[in-house]
């Protein structure tokens, strides 16, 4: 009898372990950094909102450009602002953030975004063409005015889904070195906009994504 009970016992506490260990799994690192709203939009009776800190284009298959991302910021968040023209929705949002110094987004040994990884992904309802992301102070770094972010998204256009990346600023380039590797995809690609306190980098893999170098210090 003694036997009996220690075994279910032990039963018991394995179940109650087991339980814990799916939780914290469950319970993704930084999610709390993270409030997304979306909307659907009137282009033709929409009225511009107060003005951002700075904008980039959205890039969809690498040369269209279907929108754009901007960030702007309040006394508790970083508020980063996905836009599409008329006949684009946006479908799911990638976007991971942090201390350019460290590992602030995950990539391959090559140097590619791993974009599965990112700090956040939110699916969108249908026909959005507009998401906000409050992503709170306290994910950028403390002891640096810089900070990194990349911003994906899969959009849906006339032709079908494309994969788009925040990058190209409007051509205001103060500098552009845009050396073909030979295989179609550029080896190296930066455009600064330093009025603007933030530059546009390639991530340096094979892909065509890329990333924004920003200053905090632009939005105040």
């Amino acid at each position: 009898m003694k036997f009996n009970l220690r075994l279910l016992s032990a039963l018991c506490l394995g179940l109650i372990f087991s339980c814990s260990n799916e939780q914290l799994e469950d319970d993704p690192i930084g999610q709390d950094y993270f409030r997304v709203t979306e909307y659907r939009v009137d282009h033709v009776n929409s009225k511009n909102a107060d003005q951002p800190c700075f904008s980039v284009d959205l890039m969809a298959g690498q040369h269209m450009n279907v929108g754009t991302v901007s960030i702007s910021k309040t006394d508790t968040d970083l508020v980063l602002t996905y836009s599409t023209i008329p006949e684009w929705t946006i479908g799911t949002t990638h976007v991971s953030i942090g201390d350019c110094n460290e590992q602030w987004v995950p990539t391959t040994k090559k140097g590619n975004p791993k974009v599965g990884k990112f700090g956040h992904k939110e699916p969108h309802s249908a026909d959005i063409n507009k998401v906000v992301y409050l992503i709170s102070l306290e994910a950028l770094p403390e002891g640096s005015d810089l900070y990194c972010f990349a911003a994906h998204a899969e959009v849906n256009g006339p032709n079908g889904e494309e994969t788009a990346w925040a990058g190209n600023d409007d051509g205001n380039d103060d500098d552009d070195d845009d050396n073909d590797d030979g295989g179609g995809v550029p080896a190296y690609r930066v455009s600064k906009n330093l009025n603007s306190g933030y530059t546009v980098r390639d991530f340096g893999g094979r892909s065509w994504a890329t990333y924004i170098e920003a200053l905090q210090s632009a939005c105040d």
